[in-house]
């Protein structure tokens, strides 16, 4: 699990950190120290290799509120998904029910040691590493194949084989497929050895 805490007050930081190790909760954590941080995290993280599974989120936050960061992760289609987690000092009723109206999926308050926090680490654990089913994210898959009759078998195949959601690119030649490798952003190839540009052994190597 990749793990986005957003919390700019560093003493949060560090508890919520020896939380986890104690917890033995098993993520990457990244650390957001303001609203607008999250939001270049979260938006970057949606090209990249590195998703965000859960996001924990503090309310009180400098240059963008906790509460506008959730409306605007809430309201974001490709980010909506995005399990939020709202750990905040914040006690207040209108705020509870201000971020659950806003689609929070849990409001926790803030405890005060590293003992309150374990265990509130390890209650959030619990819950969204044992009990709830998270979506899988979309596997990007290039098809380097010049055939399209191929490439369109493929691609109903991969529509129906279920389980997983797939982006396929297609690529008809070498050339244009290895550019397209280069960007990054794929996670699987499936690669025919005869194209126009390479033939045999030689296009795999």
């Amino acid at each position: 699990m990749n793990m986005l805490l957003v919390e700019d007050n560093p003493g949060d930081v560090r508890l919520m950190m020896e939380a986890l190790k104690d917890a033995k909760f098993s993520c990457t954590t990244t650390v957001a120290k303001d609203g607008i941080e999250a939001m270049r995290i979260l938006k970057s993280s949606d090209e990249s290799a590195k998703k965000i599974d859960l996001v924990i989120l503090d309310l009180n936050l400098p240059k963008k509120d906790g509460r506008e960061v959730l409306t605007e992760i809430k309201a974001d289609e490709k980010l909506r998904h995005i399990p939020v987690v709202v750990l905040t000092s914040s006690s207040s009723e209108e705020d509870i029910i201000n971020c659950y109206n806003s689609y929070a999926n849990c409001y926790i308050t803030k405890p005060l040691g590293i003992s309150e926090f374990s265990d509130v680490v390890k209650r959030i654990e619990a819950f969204w590493m044992s009990m709830v089913k998270l979506p899988l994210g979309k596997i990007r898959v290039l098809l380097i194949e010049d055939n399209a009759g191929d490439a369109r078998l493929i691609e109903e195949m991969l529509l129906e084989a279920g389980g997983r959601e797939f982006g396929l690119i297609i690529a008809d030649d070498l050339k244009r497929g290895e550019t397209i490798l280069r960007s990054g952003n794929i996670d699987a190839v499936l690669l025919d050895l005869n194209l126009p540009d390479s033939a045999g052994i030689d296009t795999f190597i």
